[in-house]
């Protein structure tokens, strides 16, 4: 079921499709012009042609996460969608005056028989309230960025998360997160928890170890 206060405070960007579990996204009418988003641009940035998890929603330093598995992607024919916990979404996207910025647009969601609070519609506003600026480390953790400060956090569906440092050992784990400029910090060892600061770091991977191997990460 779609919420009905998302529906109507986004009445101007979502078209509904009606018990389905797809939609056929109709060519914008109100994206930037296809100028703003050369081809070869398009194909090199790493946020476009992957599928990412919304593993996120920052609103300073407080971490909100999905309440059911929540997916992005941005294809080269400038087509986004990605599942909202229950029900499909999608319209198109360009680049704004730079690929620092993107603009999404021409909205549509499937309109599911889902349990209530299963769709994340906290993610899709925040999606909604482009042009959203794009950083992060592009195959590791990315985020968008909204005018109000919202940032959503992306995990690379495929190939090398943060997930595949657990198992590791400690020495191994570290040079892989310190190659990707991010802190390596242990945070337990062999059952003893370390004090260490609350503050929320974008930047920092977390690690519990046991016998000199990694048992937990967390990003943060």
């Amino acid at each position: 079921m779609i919420n009905k206060r998302f529906a109507v405070s986004l009445s101007s960007l979502l078209v509904f499709a009606a018990c389905s579990t797809s939609a056929d996204f109709a060519t914008p009418t109100t994206l930037l012009p296809s100028s703003s988003a050369p081809p070869t641009t398009v194909a090199a940035h790493p946020l476009v042609g992957s599928d990412w998890l919304v593993v996120g929603l920052q609103n300073l330093d407080a971490v909100t996460p999905p309440p059911n598995e929540v997916t992005l992607t941005f294809d080269p024919d400038q087509k986004f969608g990605g599942n909202a916990g229950c029900n499909g979404y999608g319209g198109q996207w360009v680049w704004g005056t730079d690929t620092e910025t993107i603009v999404v647009a021409d909205w549509a969601i499937t309109e599911m028989a889902c349990e209530e609070d299963s769709d994340w519609f906290a993610f899709l506003e925040a999606l909604a309230s482009s042009p959203l600026t794009v950083s992060g480390g592009g195959d590791l953790l990315t985020q968008l960025t909204a005018d109000d400060g919202t940032i959503i956090l992306l995990e690379p569906v495929a190939g090398f998360t943060w997930t595949d440092l657990v198992g590791m050992a400690e020495d191994q784990a570290k040079e892989t997160t310190e190659s990707a400029d991010y802190v390596f910090r242990v945070v337990s060892r062999d059952g003893e928890a370390y004090a260490v600061t609350a503050d929320y770091r974008q930047d920092r991977v977390n690690a519990d170890i046991v016998d000199g191997v990694v048992t937990k990460i967390t990003v943060g």
